[in-house]
């Protein structure tokens, strides 16, 4: 899950790093059927979490797919 905290989207090196760690887990023989990139969906019970916008979750999905990894979006309310 990726969300907005305190107003702030994950970082450009978050992202990377998180799909450095896919790439790690495949050449170290993980099969992934797929990757399911979502956001916040409904009130948090901290109010600083907020969801991404539909283009931000896009954009790591494909991101996720760059890498040959299969990936699905699931947006936050709105």
């Amino acid at each position: 899950m990726f969300l907005r905290y305190q107003n702030e989207s994950p970082s450009a090196v978050e992202i990377e790093a998180y799909c450095q760690r896919l790439t790690d887990l495949k050449l170290n023989g993980c099969q992934i059927a797929y990757v399911q990139i979502y956001t916040v969906a409904r009130t948090t019970a901290e109010a600083a979490a907020k969801p991404l916008t539909k283009d931000e979750v896009d954009s790591i999905v494909q991101q996720v797919r760059a890498l040959g990894i299969t990936a699905e979006a699931y947006y936050g309310p709105g």
